[in-house]
């Protein structure tokens, strides 16, 4: 989500060569849309687990999600038309992590330790935030005149990350075992 913010303008101007006033436009509504896909995908997985009963239809959604975000996000630096590369932009699901992760959290943590829970995983969402960014732009400025190109070396690294996250989370994530912990863990 941070390099999406931080860079999408930098990558529109300079790669895409659009004005101002389409970036505020695009701008707008890649935003409107992420908060539509968001509030799809977190009904539907809730739909999904009122028929299964199982926690781990929310793992396979956010496994779905980041791998969703990944391809959208590698798919819309690489592809010729700027009409098809702004859809992609426009149709992240990547704001549906924050909600199933929450889910999660809520269910698989015992009360006593949702908020510790809950603050590290916003910390660590929060981390990434600022390091994709960071590290965008001594990449870009790697790329010299080449800007497409380092645009699509900086979303395959992110792409692979997210790939890697989702795989950790479907292999290592198994809310129905052992629910709920009731006993007294320290941190």
């Amino acid at each position: 989500q941070g390099l999406l913010l931080s860079w999408l303008a930098v990558y529109l101007i300079h790669v895409r060569h659009l004005q101002f006033v389409w970036i505020a436009a695009i701008s707008g509504l890649s935003v409107l849309l992420t908060c539509l896909v968001q509030i799809l995908l977190s009904l539907l997985a809730d739909r999904w687990f009122r028929h299964t009963g199982k926690l781990r239809v929310y793992v396979y959604m956010l496994c779905v999600v980041l791998v969703m975000t990944a391809i959208v996000n590698y798919s819309a630096v690489l592809v010729g038309p700027l009409a098809f590369s702004l859809l992609l932009l426009c149709m992240q699901p990547n704001g549906s992590a924050f909600p199933l992760a929450g889910t999660l959290i809520a269910n698989i943590t015992p009360p006593e330790r949702r908020g510790t829970v809950q603050g590290a995983s916003i910390a660590i969402a929060t981390i990434g935030g600022i390091m994709g960014p960071s590290l965008t732009g001594p990449l870009l400025q790697g790329a010299g005149q080449n800007l497409a190109q380092g645009f699509q070396t900086i979303y395959l690294i992110s792409t692979v990350l997210l790939i890697s996250i989702a795989l950790a989370a479907f292999l290592f994530i198994w809310p129905d075992k052992g629910l709920p912990i009731t006993e007294d863990r320290t941190l």
